[in-house]
């Protein structure tokens, strides 16, 4: 569903050569905007932030026992994906695409300051809450404190934006839905990394995930918003 409703936005904006179809994709943003950002809100209320819930156990003990040790290694290297000094380095990347292959200005914009945003958010929560980690691994950049993923939250707004211009200025359904999947399938990953090194818990990588979610569509409501308001100029 949630591929459905992001290939939706994104299509509606690509088709669109009014103010209609663009209102449409505001309102699927906005909507998913609140509900992800209730989900958030009512995760920090059911979580004792100074002991890990039984879920949280469970889920790291079978992920310890089930998950093949020969995924380390992958895993390892796709920590690697949300760091310091790569995330400025593909949000350059995607900003050079969107601003000299596509000519949009507000996307170059957008972006940057999203990712910036999540970045202050997960450090303004983590030193809130001040969660401890359920282990320290300074090799997987598994060190300070766990309460929320800062790869869920920032993975997601950033390789979820670069996601939605792919989609947007992808032509082919069929295109849309596989660079969809597997930005889906990476972003997953991002997650996943993080309970196989047993540096988050479960509810650490749902709250990130879910703030992101939030930030991602209040993104794509304001890119939405001021195409709007583009066109409308346009048109007058």
């Amino acid at each position: 569903m949630i591929v459905e409703v992001f290939i939706g936005v994104a299509q509606i904006s690509r088709k669109d050569s009014g103010i209609t179809l663009h209102s449409k994709s505001k309102l699927y943003s906005l909507v998913l905007a609140i509900l992800t950002l209730a989900i958030f809100v009512l995760l920090v209320y059911s979580l004792d932030i100074n002991k890990p819930s039984s879920l949280d156990i469970q889920v790291i003990e079978w992920v310890d026992q089930h998950a093949p040790n020969f995924l380390s290694g992958f895993l390892t290297l796709l920590t690697e994906a949300v760091t310091y000094w790569s995330i400025p380095i593909v949000v350059l990347i995607a900003m050079l695409w969107l601003g000299w292959r596509k000519r949009d200005l507000i996307g170059v914009i957008i972006l940057p300051i999203a990712v910036a945003i999540s970045e202050i958010l997960k450090g303004s929560i983590k030193d809130f809450f001040q969660r401890p980690r359920p282990e320290i691994n300074i090799a997987v950049d598994g060190t300070g404190f766990s309460f929320p993923s800062g790869h869920a939250l920032v993975g997601l707004v950033c390789y979820g934006l670069i996601a939605y211009f792919l989609v947007k200025y992808t032509k082919r359904t069929i295109d849309k839905w596989i660079i969809s999947i597997i930005f889906i399938l990476f972003i997953g990953l991002l997650g996943f990394n993080r309970i196989y090194f047993s540096v988050h818990y479960f509810t650490d990588i749902m709250a990130g995930y879910f703030l992101g979610l939030t930030i991602l569509c209040v993104s794509i409501f304001i890119y939405e918003s001021i195409s709007e308001l583009k066109i409308h100029k346009k048109n007058n």
